[in-house]
């Protein structure tokens, strides 16, 4: 950084562009030159823009440079301009002389304009140079695209002259007496002209008349000023005034109040107030009323010291080991003696001032409220105490009374007062009480305004105000109030919905722990809960608070539990809700036999909130007590615990799924549900048949949660025939459901197929042998029929590889199949009778549907949408080999190696999570087989190759290929596996392709010299993968591509036989084609085999004629500038093969036709003379 940083402020020092000159030769040259230096110079300015005060170093020699560079420019531009007609002067030539005041502009523009004017040379001879460059400007300023950061640079820089101090009168005289020079009194009519400007002149002009209207020897015209803004403010209604110009002139005042004294302004007070007033009430521009705001409280404080008063609580000095320490820290509490009176008429006008911020605290704009804030800040810590205290005492009603009758405008703007008055150390002990009540409820609030819930402002203002009473008040916050504030802001810190609250509320803890030294575990909590950590919504509520909820009991155990359970579980938003019961879930159960009562208490909490009429509290509390309920069903009997519940709790859930057309609702009922069926608490009949009928909803999650219930009560059942109690009509249920399920498979349509897919998977094992009712065909036959019904065998086990065209639906519903027969097959294989359930060939047709999967490249309106399935069937694949026992592996050893295989081909695929999922089950299979498998399928091979299967090699271009191409060296059993990856990679574009394709070239490079047999072989695995997987064309210009690289790389190959049978087959697959990038491929490829040692260059040349007058006029301008290029790259060899005439001839011909343009008969004629050069037969 410090290397990087040098550079900069060494390119910034280098202001050679600055050195213009007239008159030059060669202008036109210079001109460009320096524009090109200019733009270079302002982007290099640029880069400081989020580190500014880096420029601090060299700014003073900067500016001093620039400003001086300026002096000439001007005039320089007047000479250019006399010397040619005016008409004639682009902007490239006002860019060249003005050079300097853009410089100037951008390093304002970086570092802040008030920083750049203080810094300008402000000697007595500087003013009248400035003056006689005014001149200048005055006479060319009126030309078309004149720059306007010279009137930018001139007026900042006379910002600083005017604070010279010399009277006004004698410079006056000194202009007067000269022709050169302009007169000061002009400059400020072009003042106040541009104030009415949009651009950021305005903002300079302001400045300007600032500084000089509240000279001293200017108060006549300063009073003048404000007299005509009064008067037009007054005319308003009658003239129209555009917003641009108020704003100009409210910046200026704003301005003139903070370099001006209360005598500038003597006899205007009141009247301006008004007009401020009336002003900001008759606009709803955000920047006015702003505007208006700052000058009430900057008019309120020139009737004040410019200090604080010397009763504020002020800390003089902090002490580090302050807990080591008995002495407390320094503050001054005491009131002073001698305090400035405030007379009559002062605090009438500052009781009217404050009676106006504090009404306009509810201001909509936040801009507004914030300005108001920090006013009455400002003007607290300024005014006596007992006037304070009056200021303090009508807020505080607001606070205590007012502010929860009113939207989140008044919270906000309390919120932030209360903050800046923290800050200043304005409130006593005697208000805290208030104030920290106050803050407890604003750090919850949450307005409701229809669907729009506001409420983020109000919290983070909130944290805010926490934040200021410990950087104010440290050593003497009480422990009552300290520990109720560490509690609400540990609550916010972990559970509020936005980023900003919680990371403001860890702010404003690591401030009351670092600060106080009193609070329990305060180390141990902020680094628990701080910046990054808090950073995600799901990890904050999972990981931070169940870790903070145990540092202590008292502080933060029962104020999190409260926190979820009477707010975030009610919450409107569903995911909050969520995560709220699963956080309130994890803390309970982490230490259940210390938490009991606690349990019971909240779970008698929650089952009376699933009575609520709320939807939000109804469904919160359904998705607590599942969790809950859930997370302790091991450690606690739930029949014993929801016997007091239960009848009216189970006929509650009924109503829920037959009356609620609310699909989250319904959602947490059956997961509700599910539970009690695990936990062995009931299960009905009747409830059995509800969660069947949910699985018709058009609500995939609803579909989802009606499976998993339904999965959950053939779990009950199970347990009952293994416990002896089995209950025969909840049997017969099960075993009448499975069978609608099936008949309606068959009839149902894709959208209400996928419940019933997903709750077969769940069918108990010892009933799969049963016969469907009147049908000669068992439960487990139907049910694999159907799941293979939606997936794909193989046609080739080597040659993966199906593309087609179809909806996401039909993919999720793939990815559905493949995920409940995984499950299904699965229970099986932990049976011990497995031969007797699933026979040789249903196991085989169950991995046969897995490699399926793996090979699915379906595509879609969202891209690669197969990879849902390719992912999916690698996963359970993995499942599958782990559960299966060795005689069953046995039974399925090709099917399982040709896995194997395609998980090798996964681990180079497009998509980072495909290769990093592939990655994983190799790691698993690896780590679960046995070691003869292991051996069998080289899983130790692929271990080593692979670095353990480490996932980051898998998100690294360069490293896998490298490791792929090792693989390709060994020519083993992985070949084509590899191959398949290599060519996924070809097929893309970006880094990926540009790593594989530099590891690919450097493999052939290797292997031509060493074991030229090695390309033969891939040469062959090419031409396989071409002629097989003859239905689709995915694979065709990866294909193509390789093969373009290997007729680069090596110029001749052991058979050409090969070489020639992949040419002829890939012209067969070019035939008809349409795909504009395949056609460009293959011709890319066909000129590079033209000057291929082999005996396919006349089939070559032939083809090329071809598409010399295809009807694509790019294809055809495309192979000429090709041809071209490789007639003159390779001349030599062209030259001899075709003769020194035909081969110019063939270059003309290229050159001189317009192949994209020119007509079909003429580009025959050109062709045919193009093959008579090149020896070719004439084409028919």
């Amino acid at each position: 950084m410090q290397q990087t940083l040098d550079e900069l402020l060494k390119e910034l020092s280098w202001i050679d562009f600055c050195n213009v000159s007239w008159p030059i030769e060669d202008f036109a040259k210079q001109r460009g030159k320096k524009y090109d230096e200019l733009q270079k110079w302002c982007r290099a300015c640029d880069s400081f823009q989020d580190f500014s005060q880096l420029l601090d170093r060299q700014l003073s020699w900067l500016i001093t440079e620039l400003a001086f560079k300026t002096k000439s420019s001007l005039e320089l531009l007047r000479s250019f301009l006399t010397s040619c007609y005016t008409s004639q002067v682009r902007d490239e030539d006002l860019t060249y002389f003005c050079s300097p005041f853009i410089a100037l502009y951008h390093v304002s523009k970086v570092r802040g304009f008030k920083c750049i004017a203080k810094l300008f040379p402000s000697q007595v001879d500087d003013f009248f140079t400035l003056l006689r460059e005014w001149k200048i400007f005055q006479e060319i300023q009126t030309l078309e695209n004149f720059p306007w950061q010279v009137a930018y640079v001139l007026l900042l820089w006379l910002s600083k002259l005017s604070l010279l101090p010399f009277s006004m009168e004698d410079f006056e005289e000194s202009v007067e007496s000269s022709d050169q020079t302009a007169s000061i009194a002009d400059i400020i009519v072009f003042a106040k002209k541009m104030l009415s400007a949009s651009s950021k002149i305005q903002y300079s002009a302001a400045y300007f008349l600032a500084t000089i209207l509240t000279r001293q020897d200017m108060q006549n015209q300063s009073r003048s000023y404000l007299e005509d803004f009064v008067a037009s403010a007054e005319q308003g209604d009658r003239i129209d005034i555009s917003e641009t110009f108020q704003i100009g002139n409210l910046r200026t005042i704003a301005w003139m109040f903070e370099f001006g004294t209360k005598s500038c302004f003597d006899g205007m007070t009141e009247r301006l107030l008004s007009t401020f007033l009336k002003v900001m009430n008759s606009t709803t521009n955000i920047t006015i009323r702003h505007l208006c705001v700052k000058n009430i409280q900057r008019l309120a404080l020139l009737f004040l010291p410019k200090k604080g008063a010397s009763w504020l609580r002020r800390r003089r000095f902090i002490k580090i080991h302050s807990e080591l320490s008995k002495e407390p820290a320094e503050s001054i509490t005491h009131e002073s003696m001698n305090e400035d009176a405030v007379d009559e008429e002062t605090g009438r006008i500052l009781a009217s001032i404050m009676e106006t911020m504090l009404q306009l605290l509810d201001d909509k704009h936040t801009v507004t409220r914030y300005s108001v804030a920090k006013g009455i800040g400002r003007i607290c810590m300024r005014l006596p105490k007992s006037f304070s205290d009056e200021v303090l005492q009508v807020l505080l009603s607001h606070v205590e009374n007012g502010v929860r009758k009113h939207y989140g405008y008044l919270w906000h703007g309390a919120c932030l007062t209360l903050a800046e008055c923290a800050r200043r150390g304005i409130f006593g002990d005697e208000h805290l009480k208030v104030i920290v009540k106050f803050v407890s409820e604003a750090l919850r609030y949450d307005f409701a305004r229809g669907s729009v819930h506001a409420g983020s402002q109000v919290r983070d203002a909130a944290c805010y105000v926490c934040w200021a009473f410990a950087r104010s008040y440290h050593s003497s916050i009480p422990l009552v109030f300290l520990k109720e504030l560490i509690m609400n802001i540990v609550c916010v810190a972990c559970t509020d919905r936005e980023l900003n609250c919680r990371r403001a509320a860890a702010a404003a803890l690591q401030e009351l722990v670092g600060r106080t030294g009193l609070v329990s575990q305060g180390i141990s909590v902020i680094t628990t809960a701080d910046y990054f950590t808090l950073s995600d919504l799901s990890d904050s509520y999972l990981k931070v608070l169940p870790e903070i909820a145990f540092l202590d009991d008292e502080w933060y155990r029962q104020a999190l539990i409260d926190e979820l359970v009477q707010r975030k579980i009610r919450h409107w938003d569903p995911a909050i809700r969520q995560l709220a019961s699963s956080s309130l879930a994890i803390v309970i159960a982490k230490d259940f036999v210390n938490m009991r009562d606690i349990f019971e208490t909240t779970l008698q909490q929650l089952v009376v909130g699933i009575y609520s009429e709320e939807p939000d509290v109804r469904h919160g509390s359904l998705l607590a007590v599942h969790k809950l309920l859930h997370s302790v069903q091991e450690l606690v009997n739930l029949e014993t615990v929801m016997k007091p519940y239960y009848s009216e709790l189970v006929r509650f859930i009924q109503e829920q799924i037959d009356n609620t057309s609310l699909d989250f609702i319904q959602i947490a009922a059956c997961q509700l549900l599910a539970c009690f069926f695990e936990g062995r608490f009931f299960c009905e009949p009747e409830f059995i048949k509800k969660t069947v009928d949910l699985m018709r909803s058009e609500n995939k999650n609803v579909q989802d949660a009606a499976a998993s219930a339904f999965g959950s009560s053939c779990s009950f059942l199970c347990w009952q025939r293994e416990n002896g109690t089995l209950d025969s009509a909840v049997e017969q249920c099960v075993v009448d459901m499975v069978t609608k399920m099936i008949h309606s498979i068959r009839w149902e349509q894709n959208s209400k197929m996928t419940g019933f897919l997903k709750a077969l998977g769940y069918v108990p094992v010892y009933i799969l042998n049963q016969k469907i009712t009147q049908s000669d065909e068992t439960f487990k036959e139907a049910i694999v029929a159907l799941f293979l019904k939606f997936g794909k065998r193989p046609d080739n086990f080597d040659i993966p590889g199906t593309l087609e065209e179809d909806n996401d639906q039909v993919v999720e519903l793939k990815v559905t199949c493949i995920e409940s027969l995984t499950h299904f097959v699965t229970h099986i294989l932990k049976c011990t009778n497995v031969d007797s359930i699933l026979c040789d060939t249903e196991m085989a047709q169950v991995v046969q549907f897995l490699l399926g999967g793996m090979d699915d490249y379906t595509t879609g309106s969202r891209g690669d949408i197969g990879s849902w399935v390719r992912m999916t069937s690698m996963e359970c694949f993995g499942k599958l080999m782990i559960t299966m026992n060795d005689h069953t592996k046995y039974r399925v050893e090709p099917l399982l190696q040709a896995g194997i295989h395609r998980l090798v081909r996964n681990c180079f695929e497009r998509i980072d999570k495909t290769r990093v999922l592939a990655a994983e089950t190799l790691k698993l299979l690896y780590d679960n087989l046995e070691p003869c498998f292991i051996q069998k399928f080289e899983l130790d091979v692929l271990m080593d190759i692979l670095n353990n299967f480490e996932p980051a090699l898998f998100l690294d271009y360069g490293r896998l290929f490298q490791n792929g191409i090792a693989m390709l060296k060994r020519n083993g059993a992985f070949f084509l596996a590899v191959l398949f990856g290599f060519l996924a990679a070809f097929g893309g574009n970006g880094s990926q392709n540009k790593e594989a394709q530099k590891a690919m070239e450097s493999f052939l490079k290797d292997e031509v010299h060493e074991t030229p047999e090695t390309i033969t072989m891939l040469l062959k695995n090419l031409f396989v993968i071409l002629t097989v997987d003859s239905k689709t064309r995915r694979n065709l210009i990866p294909i193509i591509r390789m093969i373009s690289l290997i007729l680069e790389t090596t110029k001749q190959v052991e058979s050409e036989a090969i070489l020639k049978e992949l040419l002829v087959c890939l012209i067969q697959r070019m035939k008809g084609s349409k795909d504009i990038n395949l056609l460009l491929a293959f011709t890319e490829m066909l000129v590079e085999a033209l000057v291929h040692k082999s005996t396919i260059g006349h089939i070559v040349n032939q083809r090329l004629m071809f598409y010399l007058i295809h009807p694509f006029a790019k294809v055809r301008q495309f192979v000429s500038d090709r041809l071209q290029v490789q007639l003159l790259t390779y001349e030599d060899y062209f030259v001899e093969l075709m003769g020194e005439e035909n081969y110019q001839q063939a270059i003309q011909i290229l050159e001189q036709v317009e192949w994209d343009k020119t007509s079909p008969k003429k580009l025959k004629e050109h062709r045919n003379r193009l093959c008579t050069a090149f020896g070719l037969d004439l084409p028919l």
